[in-house]
C-alpha cells in the first residue's frame, strides 16, 4: 500500500509468509533368496523421490523414511541392483499420496536374489582326514564368482555334521539348528571371498564315525567335506 505526503511517497512493505504443508513416507523393503525364502537381514537397497536426487538406504531391518515431504501426490523408486529383480511395489508404481499427519504414507516393495548369469565355484575343506573327540574343527569355505558380475545379496548355507557343536563363524554367520547362514554376501565379477567356521567334535562320538559338511549357495552349487573319527591316542610318561 502507497500513501503521498505532501509530494513524498511512503511505501508499506507487507511481508506474505506461504505455509507449505509436509508430509512423510515409510518404506518397507522385504528380500528373498532363490528359494523364495525371506532373507534377514535385509539387503541395502537405495530409494529416489520423485526421480530426482532426494535419495534414502533402507536399514537391516528393511526400513527407511523420506521426511519434510511436501502434501500431495509422489512417486516412489528404488535402484534394482544387477543380481536382483523386482517383485512388487505397493501402491502400484510407488505412486503415493502424502497428507499433513503424523502418521507417515507407507511404499512396500519385494524383491527376489537373482542369479541368473552368475556362475561360482564353491570348495571347502577343514584341512583334516582324522580328527578325535573334543577337538575343534575349522572349516574354510571359499566361494569365487567366475562371471563378469558382481554378485550381491548371495546366501551361503553350511549344515554342520552330527555330532559336533558349533563355536563360531566368520563374516556376521549366524548359526541356527545346526545351520550357519550367511546372508547378503556380495562377492564381485572374478573375485573370490572366504568363509571359515569352527566346531568342536563332541564326546562319545564313535570312533570311524564319519562327519559330514555340507555348504551350498541355494540353486547354484555345493561342496562338502568329511573327516573321520579317530581313537584317542593314549599319552605315556616314562621316568626312572
Amino acid at each position: 500500500m502507497a500513501q503521498i505526503h505532501h509530494g513524498l511517497t511512503a511505501i508499506d512493505y507487507t511481508t506474505v509468509t506461504i505455509i507449505e504443508h509436509m508430509g512423510c513416507i515409510d518404506i518397507v523393503k522385504e528380500t528373498f533368496d532363490t528359494n523364495s525364502q525371506p532373507i534377514t537381514p535385509v539387503a541395502q537397497f537405495t530409494f529416489k523421490l520423485d526421480g530426482g536426487t532426494q535419495t534414502t538406504a533402507n536399514n537391516s531391518l528393511g526400513r527407511a523414511q523420506f521426511l519434510n515431504v511436501p502434501t500431495g501426490t509422489h512417486t516412489v523408486s528404488e535402484i534394482v541392483p544387477p543380481s536382483w529383480q523386482l517383485l512388487s511395489v505397493i501402491p502400484p508404481n510407488g505412486l503415493i499420496s502424502v497428507s499433513e499427519s503424523t502418521t507417515c504414507s507407507t511404499v512396500l516393495f519385494k524383491n527376489k536374489q537373482q542369479l541368473n548369469g552368475i556362475d561360482f565355484v564353491m570348495s571347502k575343506t577343514d584341512n583334516r582326514t582324522t580328527v578325535t573327540t573334543g577337538e575343534t574343527l575349522t572349516y574354510t569355505i571359499t566361494v569365487e564368482n567366475t562371471s563378469a558380475k558382481n554378485a550381491t545379496g548371495v546366501t551361503v548355507l553350511d549344515t554342520l555334521p552330527a555330532n559336533t557343536t558349533f563355536v563360531s563363524a566368520s563374516n556376521g554367520g549366524t548359526h541356527s539348528s545346526g545351520t550357519v547362514t550367511w546372508n547378503n554376501l556380495t562377492v564381485n565379477a572374478n573375485s573370490t571371498i572366504t568363509l571359515t567356521i569352527t566346531a568342536t567334535v563332541n564326546t562319545g562320538t564313535a570312533e570311524g564315525t564319519v562327519l559330514t559338511n555340507n555348504a551350498s549357495i541355494p540353486n547354484k552349487t555345493s561342496a562338502v567335506d568329511t573327516t573321520t573319527v579317530s581313537s584317542q591316542q593314549p599319552t605315556f610318561t616314562i621316568s626312572k
